[in-house]
């Protein structure tokens, strides 16, 4: 193992596969297996300095009693590097499907992939010496940002059976649709990311089947319930079961739920999800109910369904144009429009499509503010201005408004805009240290 890490530093990708591959067989005989210790089990372990750099932070959690015994691993990937509450939310489906899960820390939305990738692999390498895991069946999971990471490992790591992408799609959607290893994919009715992932699963559907369950929520991290289905797939893939009826039973129920609700979309979606985690000669009864709901769906949801996507289509077009303008009095009224729509059903397509709409306005005036305050364009203002109207406590928004009136010497507003980026979470003191508009009033201000 010394001796290939060695050559990989001068070599292609070929030698890094390589290492890999020899990780996969590695195991704790003859080393110390930190993590196969019991009172290290049944509990998240969080914020762990990894040795071989201890500016590298993961977690962990190991199911209780799982002493020596080797599970499947999951690797969950989040967008701002805070696996710990993740690992904690789905504690009941690793300990019900006995898989080891495990957070990588290093990875987060403003880190570059090189840095991700250079880390990585000794942090596996430093797991499967300390932990109880079975790194020759390994399974990766990400949200947003992470989602997009895990997209560019599936192509580079042979021991992944399938990966779960959730919130976004894939970096690079021609390249992974190359892959043929199972994946999934999780969206909120209300994810401003939902068009992408059906966009996704359109375009893939002759290279790669990729089922997309779609629930009640915004742009998350799936609810347990739900992620189920993951654990589900994880579960035949490595254990090789065939049928899981309480599983199916569960998929069904939440089926049948969301027919009642008035949204046979997402009944019909979590159906096929189930049926292909499971594998469609183990969930009977959950293709009859698809075949069955197929049938039945109205024509005029049908309509009322194709309509909204249009009509989402055009409206996300409009917000783009919007910004590049930097109109906003049009951007103004057009939030105002979305504000004053006052659907009661919470489930219906028009109240999901208002949330998306809303929720796409605030991703892109970040990339709008963002690009515009690295250019130092004469637009900057008008799009930090419609940058707040979305959403008036953000603090990345607060940060770089206080950042826009220091540079104008404008100090007073400057250490106004501040604190509130402070008072809505904003601490990272080294970028404010770096950032040198500041530097015109650093001396007055407070941080």
């Amino acid at each position: 193992m010394i001796k290939i890490a060695y050559f990989c530093r001068g070599k292609s990708l070929v030698l890094f596969l390589v290492a890999l591959v020899a990780l996969s067989v590695a195991s704790c005989t003859g080393q110390k297996c930190t993590y196969c210790n019991d009172e290290l089990q049944g509990n998240v372990q969080q914020n762990i300095a990894a040795k071989f750099d201890t500016s590298v932070h993961f977690s962990i959690y190991i199911p209780a009693g799982t002493g020596d015994t080797k599970l499947p691993l999951l690797v969950l990937f989040d967008a701002h590097g805070k696996t710990a509450p993740v690992l904690k939310m789905y504690k009941p489906l690793a300990d019900r499907y006995h898989v080891v899960m495990a957070g990588f820390d290093p990875s987060a939305n403003e880190v570059p992939f090189e840095k991700i990738q250079k880390n990585f692999k000794p942090w596996l390498e430093e797991l499967s010496s300390i932990a109880p895991v079975d790194t020759s069946m390994m399974f990766l999971a990400g949200f947003s940002g992470g989602a997009r990471v895990v997209s560019m490992f599936e192509n580079m790591l042979p021991q992944v059976k399938a990966t779960a992408l959730c919130g976004a799609g894939p970096a690079n959607p021609q390249v992974w649709m190359q892959s043929k290893r199972s994946c999934m994919a999780f969206c909120g009715s209300g994810d401003f990311n939902y068009l992408e992932l059906l966009n996704v699963q359109a375009q893939s559907r002759k290279s790669k089947y990729l089922p997309v369950t779609v629930f009640s929520g915004k742009h998350e991290w799936p609810p347990v319930d739900v992620f189920g289905d993951f654990f589900c797939l994880i579960n035949r893939l490595a254990a090789g079961s065939t049928s899981n009826a309480t599983a199916e039973k569960e998929i069904l129920d939440r089926c049948r739920n969301m027919t009642v609700s008035g949204r046979p979309d997402m009944a019909m979606a979590s159906a096929g999800a189930g049926i292909y985690a499971l594998g469609q000669n183990n969930a009977n009864s959950l293709v009859q109910f698809s075949d069955s709901l197929g049938k039945a769906i109205p024509a005029s949801f049908i309509e009322e369904y194709d309509a909204a996507m249009m009509n989402e289509v055009v409206l996300q077009g409009k917000i783009r144009t919007m910004f590049q303008l930097a109109d906003t009095v049009h951007f103004a009224a057009f939030l105002d429009s979305l504000q004053n729509n006052k659907i009661v059903d919470t489930l219906s397509l028009g109240y999901d499509l208002s949330r998306r709409l809303k929720a796409y306005c605030g991703i892109v005036a970040y990339s709008f503010s963002s690009q515009a305050f690295k250019a130092k364009t004469a637009q900057l203002f008008s799009q930090l201005r419609m940058y707040q109207m979305v959403e008036p406590d953000n603090n990345e928004m607060l940060f770089l408004f206080a950042a826009f009136y220091a540079g104008k010497k404008d100090c007073v507003q400057a250490q106004a805009f501040l604190y509130k980026a402070k008072q809505n979470g904003f601490s990272d003191k080294s970028r404010y240290n770096n950032t040198h508009e500041f530097d015109g009033c650093r001396s007055g201000l407070e941080f």
